[in-house]
């Protein structure tokens, strides 16, 4: 799939080439890795409209998500108002005979805007129609570190909630966020990142300045 992504910093026009092979390319890493993988990938280029050509800035691709293999299958478009849109399939962790049993497999992720950063790097984000679902706000405040933002949000709970932060990480390598944690509970889910890699780690960040903001992800009457 090829979208247009804008302008960059030099005022060249961009665009996005997605594929989503069933196995990954030899030369991404790790090497090691020759199993079977239905990610997405990418390249930034220009498009030679006279000799119908896609040009990549690099040769090697990058990956789309870092979520191992969940979010597949991207389509997208162009808005009225010029944003590039995508949205991907969620692939599911179940067995086809639970698939069958259950009469459904798979299901659709959020739709998210494409662009380019200061950097002339991807720049990915939910799109702004997904702002009319808040409901009401839990908690906001800013400039906090790591116990005090803890304190601020120990009773805020909920199956359905948006979270927007910012975390200044200092002296941090890594670090991140943990959500539906229960003190008993054996499982919980952590979303978190590196500054060189963007994979999955976690790190308590002791000297971090935090800001964060907190809605129930949709209209309580609804």
């Amino acid at each position: 799939m090829l979208l247009p992504l804008g302008t960059d910093s030099r005022g060249k026009q961009k665009y996005i080439f997605m594929i989503n092979p069933h196995e990954k390319p030899e030369h991404v890493p790790p090497a090691n890795d020759v199993q079977r993988d239905v990610e997405v990938f990418y390249w930034i280029g220009t498009w030679d409209r006279a000799n119908f050509k896609f040009i990549p800035d690099q040769e090697a691709p990058s990956k789309m998500d870092v979520g191992d293999g969940y979010l597949t299958a991207e389509s997208g478009l162009v808005t009225p108002d010029g944003r590039t849109v995508v949205f991907s399939m969620v692939q599911n962790v179940r067995t086809p005979q639970a698939e069958y049993q259950s009469g459904w497999a798979h299901n659709l992720a959020l739709p998210v805007s494409l662009s380019l950063d200061k950097h002339d790097k991807l720049h990915i984000q939910p799109i702004k129609e997904l702002q009319s679902l808040r409901g009401k706000k839990r908690v906001d405040f800013s400039n906090k570190n790591l116990a005090s933002a803890n304190q601020l949000i120990q009773n805020v709970k909920g199956d359905m909630l948006e979270i927007v932060i910012e975390i200044g990480p200092r002296e941090a390598k890594k670090f991140g966020l943990k959500v539906r944690l229960r003190k008993k509970a054996k499982k919980r889910r952590s979303f978190t990142t590196t500054r060189r890699t963007g994979l999955s780690m976690w790190i308590v960040p002791r000297a971090a300045l935090i800001r964060m903001c907190v809605w129930t992800a949709f209209k309580e009457d609804m």
